[in-house]
């Protein structure tokens, strides 16, 4: 069914204007910890700093390089709030697309979108997350699997896409690859089982060069910065132990009972998904459907990687954002159940216990925003923002101006840069206390400069106590005093002499 797309793309601009808190124009002066920093790489590399060399974090470079191209056009948060901008549009592009490729009528495209938005708007988490601009191209891909699915052909230039947009993710975060790696194994599948293994060999040659065009300009920029290592060991390897720990639920605390709890909750979508696909896969095998077959077994396997992806690992809250491409299958069957002139005893339990699960999950999603609500109508009719950048500002103007080369930034808070417009002169600007635990080298370097013969006149921190290093934390309180104190941050000045 072909429909006009223009409505909704209106629409989806007007959904990142109001829920993007960290981008949007609406939300001035409303400053974000992770999208802070993001954006502050990306300045930083525009002015010749080499991420991984001169900063550290364990996102791959390809998502900086995405930061950077918004800060090339437009600096601070308006430059954020472009990428955004065009990541929605392309997104909501694809999500028309998927429902022309369902031949869903009105009522089934309302229904996906109500359903995309509602989980969006709770996983978005202010915006300007990897997941959010690697979204339209998981749906892209998806788009592109449901069209060999209903044709059993395919486009060259659709199999290189596919290899680029899998390139992206690799030199981003290559947990998000997880529905692209399901439909290439999907696809691959499909060709063996049909014997099209000349068609095999050249996907897979095409999927290749895709990644190549993708791989090779980042790995030559790297190698030419003589930081190819770095990008390496942080991106991949640094990375992985990234991705397997488990410590912290989907608000980033001590993982408990009630973390637990609610990640089940957040994974509520991918597991309604995967029990669509398999029960689409038991009423393929007894009805001799093979269009259901062959729909539960792409849900079923993008499901699973899915959620093997978001169980292992930390999972925080924007990380469910990778559940909807699988969500919109799913919504798509429910449709498709609820409108069957005639329901087997199997359609009829799928799709009561999916509108159920799926009800559940949009609560919890909407949960979220709602209670963040009376934050965003204060930020929007207060001065709350602007009484946090006053005393940032003055708490810095505390320091010298012929002293502000001689400070030790002991993760204040991208915030705290991003006010006083200060380049940072530690690798670690940001999450000292968890960096420190993952890379000795991090650790001995904050170390080396407290104790060395040379130690910084000021010290610039958060609260000491929040960092979780306790050696670190004796060691500013041996060497320092108090200087200024803050609500977000303090002020350390060397002492005269190192008390007996």
């Amino acid at each position: 069914m072909k429909r006009s797309y223009v409505f909704p793309l209106f629409f989806s601009l007007v959904f990142i204007l109001l829920t993007s808190v960290w981008g949007s124009p609406l939300y001035y002066k409303t400053f974000g910890a992770d999208s802070s920093f993001f954006s502050m790489i990306g300045r930083l590399i525009l002015d010749g700093k080499v991420m991984y060399r001169d900063y550290v974090d364990v996102k791959g470079p390809v998502f900086f390089f995405w930061e950077a191209f918004g800060q090339l056009f437009f600096k601070g948060r308006t430059g954020v709030f472009f990428i955004e901008c065009i990541c929605i549009l392309f997104t909501e592009f694809f999500l028309c697309r998927f429902c022309d490729l369902r031949e869903l009528s009105r009522g089934g495209f309302i229904l996906v979108h109500v359903v995309f938005y509602t989980l969006l708007v709770g996983a978005l988490w202010g915006g300007n997350t990897l997941e959010e601009y690697v979204l339209p191209l998981l749906l892209a891909c998806t788009c592109i699997t449901l069209g060999f699915l209903k044709n059993g052909t395919y486009k060259n230039t659709e199999v290189i896409f596919m290899g680029l947009a899998f390139g992206i993710c690799l030199f981003s975060k290559v947990t998000v690859s997880a529905p692209i790696i399901a439909v290439v194994l999907f696809i691959s599948q499909r060709l063996i089982k049909e014997k099209r293994f000349k068609e095999l060999g050249k996907c897979a040659a095409l999927f290749a060069a895709g990644i190549l065009i993708i791989a090779v300009p980042v790995l030559a920029w790297y190698a030419f910065k003589g930081a190819l290592g770095d990008m390496l060991e942080w991106s991949f390897h640094k990375a992985f132990l990234r991705a397997v720990d488990t410590n912290y639920d989907v608000s980033g605390n001590e993982f408990n009972d009630t973390g637990l709890k609610m990640r089940l909750l957040c994974m509520l979508p991918v597991i309604c998904a995967l029990l669509t696909g398999i029960s689409l896969l038991f009423q393929g095998k007894k009805s001799e459907d093979r269009d259901a077959g062959e729909r539960g077994a792409l849900l079923t396997l993008m499901s699973a990687l899915v959620f093997a992806s978001l169980w292992f690992g930390t999972s925080y809250i924007y990380y469910y954002i990778m559940e909807l491409p699988v969500v919109i299958l799913t919504v798509a069957e429910l449709y498709t159940d609820l409108k069957a002139a005639e329901k087997s005893t199997l359609s009829w339990a799928r799709s009561r216990a999916v509108l159920v699960m799926l009800l559940i999950s949009c609560i919890v999603f909407a949960r979220d925003f709602l209670e963040n609500l009376p934050a965003y109508r204060i930020i929007l009719t207060t001065n709350a923002t602007e009484l946090i950048e006053e005393q940032l500002t003055k708490l810095y103007s505390v320091i010298p101006g012929d002293e502000k080369e001689d400070v030790l930034y002991l993760s204040p808070g991208p915030m705290f840069f991003e006010v006083n417009g200060i380049v940072p002169n530690t690798r670690c600007p940001n999450n000292l206390g968890y960096f420190c635990d993952l890379d000795e080298g991090i650790y001995s370097e904050v170390k080396g400069a407290l104790e060395g013969p040379e130690r910084p006149k000021w010290i610039v921190t958060g609260h000491l106590e929040e960092l979780g290093l306790p050696e670190i934390q004796d060691l500013v309180k041996e060497s320092y005093s108090l200087y200024a104190k803050g609500d977000l941050n303090n002020i350390y000045i060397l002492k005269t002499e190192k008390p007996q």
